[in-house]
């Protein structure tokens, strides 16, 4: 039962991880294209 609620956390941190990383990845993608076209 509690193997059970681990991985659920586990899953649920990795997906919020995930999450952040892409938006991350867009902004600094949008920072670097927005200097390219100034």
């Amino acid at each position: 039962e509690y193997g059970l609620i681990a991985s659920l956390i586990a899953v649920a941190i990795i997906a919020a991880v995930t999450n952040t990383g892409s938006k991350l990845r867009n902004t600094f993608n949008n920072v670097g294209n927005n200097l390219k076209g100034s």
